[in-house]
């Protein structure tokens, strides 16, 4: 599918009414609450160090992980700073993803909506995304606003998550409250044994990528390892989550890895939320499902339970609990 003929399908009128006054002007005087329209054509490009995209075959193609890409584009004849952060699910090629956009002014005010949508795979070997957006969290003449959007993008035949995608972007847009949306988890299966460990998760500055904002919600994606045991056997555990905070509470998406022995690895989603208490810290919990499986854990199914906590912010050491109920292949 052509970009021009992406630009065709998403194309909404000739008149882009995003607010992007200059920093000079009066801050948040006499805010509109009339809906104001984005459009926005822009090519994002991956940001060095923040691709954690793993590939297994099992034997279709999974690839998991999370990734941030970011981009320029002028709306209004203002330019724009894009930055982009997605945590994906692919099976050969095309599955849902869930993350974040922001837009980020000259002045530093700034737009983040939640974003959600899927990967296709067309007959050409390209790739179409369709995404949809809900406001999430504003800065400076931002603050406070509400809107939903929708993204349609697309990548050339060859390319793999991750690589550069040109996204169109529409959304509209107000002022006024929302709240966070909920979340909501379920584990079911039958298993066929048990198995409980303690992992200390620590992280690097290099690995995390969150934005804090001023109302207190914080975004974007960060990375989590330790060493420990399951059973027996030596592990690596890897977290990768994209996170949507609103004053340290809130969801998370994500990934839990463990690297055993002669390249074996057990691969789980890992959907929850986290909640803040009032020492600064906060208590993490979500359900973990297994979604590929290689070496010892080749064909391995089930589900389970990680529940950690942490004395500071996002990104700081999480000690955490995972208790999993597997079924080994036949």
């Amino acid at each position: 599918m052509s970009l021009r003929r992406l630009i065709a399908m998403a194309a909404v009128g000739s008149v882009a009414l995003f607010s992007v006054a200059a920093a000079s002007q009066p801050a948040a005087a006499h805010r509109s609450h009339h809906a104001r329209h984005i459009h926005a054509v822009a090519t994002f490009t991956p940001v060095t160090g923040a691709n954690f995209i793993s590939t297994i075959s099992t034997p279709k193609t999974l690839q998991y992980g999370t990734v941030k890409l970011s981009a320029t584009s002028h709306i209004d004849g203002h330019a724009y700073n894009l930055e982009l952060t997605a945590g994906l699910e692919y099976v050969d090629g095309k599955g849902p993803f869930h993350g974040d956009i922001t837009f980020i002014a000259s002045d530093g005010d700034s737009l983040t909506f939640d974003y959600t949508g899927a990967t296709t795979l067309n007959t050409d070997g390209s790739t179409t995304v369709t995404g949809k957006l809900k406001a999430f969290s504003g800065t400076g003449r931002f603050a406070h606003t509400t809107g939903t959007g929708r993204v349609l993008g697309t990548r050339p035949a060859g390319s793999v998550p991750g690589s550069p995608v040109t996204y169109v972007i529409d959304a509209d847009v107000h002022d006024g409250a929302r709240s966070m949306p909920a979340v909501t988890a379920k584990v079911k299966g039958q298993h066929a044994y048990s198995t409980a460990f303690n992992v200390d998760l620590m992280g690097v500055p290099s690995q995390r990528f969150i934005t804090a904002n001023p109302d207190g919600r914080s975004f974007g994606l960060i990375r989590l390892t330790g060493d420990t045991s399951v059973g027996s056997v030596p592990v690596e555990v890897v977290d990768i989550a994209n996170v949507a905070y609103s004053h340290g509470s809130g969801p998370f998406n994500g990934f839990i890895t463990l690297n055993g022995p002669s390249d074996s690895q057990l691969v789980m989603r890992f959907n929850g939320g986290t909640r803040a208490d009032k020492t600064g810290g906060a208590t993490i919990r979500g359900p973990l499902t297994v979604i590929a499986g290689t070496g010892i854990w080749s064909g391995t199914r089930g589900q389970g339970q990680l529940t950690g906590t942490r004395s500071g912010v996002v990104g700081s050491p999480l000690k955490a609990m995972i208790s999993l109920n597997l079924s080994p292949a036949a």
